[in-house]
């Protein structure tokens, strides 16, 4: 086996590898939450490397004198077996790419989704009928493009040959060739399309949406990925002209999978799992962060609505702080000089968007002095902490 094949083999078990490190991380580690499209997406990049990497079991089988496309076998033999091994990573290799395309296509949709869902007042969740769909739907795909694939090389067993430069098995047939490739291509343009259309929104709305949760990291991510789908696309189109395929434009496929675990492999909270070693902010800290309190779900984005002029849109109150208890106080000890009172006949607070009127009743209300001061501005609105009376009229 040359030189330039075992680099081209290395790099696409690196790339698997990798991707393997990081999938039983985020399935794993509490720490860790990811959508279900992006767990997709690892496993078909895992099983796209492990497609390019049976070269190594058909060399294997082959033995010192290699792998010839015209010779006659016997069933069962080891010649048999190497060609029974080159007709499937034939088949996988051109009905991987569409796999691939369709898992990262599928991911960046249900990112979108998801961005559109937390700018909706009242604030959604994409529907699980929908997720279900984007995460088998490129599986169901790639299933029946392998077996179209294999059944060709079954019918056709000369067409089952070494790729010229010898670095994987192909099909020489035209027409199902070109049409795996094209619908590969064709899921990196609608990629480039969804991700174009998610950066104007997430442009458009940034000041509403928060920046430091990871959905919002995670995004930046995805788009951050936009490069390496035009890098694949860029290559895919090469690989298309037959004038095109030479020693570097078939060396850059093992480059893609490098290139995408170098973006989602490398973000914060897998790191900080792999640093085992060092203690995470979220073990040190005693209090938990405004933006847990307020999500309902790990995977949605928390959606910060503005500030309406001249005053706030909504109370906001310490989670550990205990009206009720306060209350009872006060009446025990009315005339203490640490005790605020605050104004009973205060007017209620109307807080207006499109869609619904929400009044909101300040009840009378005694906070101690120290108490006051540890009510952070960050914190979510909690009718219970305040006691308030909520009530709501439609239009």
């Amino acid at each position: 086996m040359q030189a330039k094949i075992k680099a081209f083999i290395s790099l696409q078990l690196l790339g698997a590898l990798c991707f393997f490190l990081v999938t039983i991380t985020a399935a794993f580690s509490s720490r860790v939450k990811r959508y279900a499209t992006w767990y997709s997406f690892c496993i078909s990049w895992i099983i796209s490397s492990l497609s390019y990497s049976l070269l190594l079991i058909v060399d294997a089988y082959a033995g010192a004198q290699g792998f010839h496309r015209d010779s006659h076998f016997d069933v069962g033999s080891m010649e048999w077996k190497a060609k029974r091994a080159c007709t499937v990573q034939a088949a996988l290799v051109y009905a991987t790419p569409v796999l691939t395309g369709c898992t990262s296509l599928a991911m960046c949709i249900h990112v979108l989704l998801y961005v559109r869902a937390a700018l909706r007042v009242p604030m959604s969740r994409v529907k699980t009928v929908t997720t279900t769909m984007l995460v088998v739907g490129p599986y169901v795909i790639w299933v029946a493009m392998f077996v179209v694939l294999f059944q060709l090389g079954q019918a056709q067993p000369n067409a089952v040959q070494l790729e010229r430069w010898g670095y994987y098995c192909h099909l020489a047939l035209p027409q199902p060739v070109a049409v795996c490739t094209s619908i590969a291509v064709l899921a990196s343009i609608s990629v480039a399309i969804v991700e174009t259309w998610m950066a104007i929104a997430v442009h458009k709305y940034r000041d509403a949406l928060p920046r430091t949760t990871h959905p919002m990291t995670f995004t930046l991510r995805v788009l951050l990925f936009g490069f390496v789908d035009l890098f694949a696309l860029i290559v895919g189109l090469l690989l298309l002209i037959p004038s095109t395929r030479k020693f570097g434009a078939n060396f850059l496929l093992s480059l893609i999978p490098v290139l995408g675990i170098s973006i989602f492999g490398s973000q914060t909270d897998i790191l900080r799992v792999w640093m085992f070693w060092k203690k995470s902010p979220s073990e040190t800290a005693s209090l938990p962060t405004s933006a847990s309190r307020c999500s309902h779900y790990s995977d949605d984005f928390t959606f910060r609505q503005p500030s309406l002029s001249g005053r706030r849109g909504r109370w906001r109150s310490s989670s550990s702080l205990n009206v009720s208890s306060h209350l009872q106080a006060s009446n025990e000890h009315h005339h203490h000089p640490s005790l605020v009172t605050s104004n009973s006949h205060t007017p209620a607070v109307s807080v207006e968007d499109d869609t619904m009127n929400v009044d909101i009743e300040k009840p009378k209300m005694i906070f101690p002095i120290d108490k006051l001061n540890s009510i952070d501005e960050e914190d979510c609105f909690d009718s219970n902490d305040l006691g308030a009376v909520v009530t709501t009229r439609r239009e």
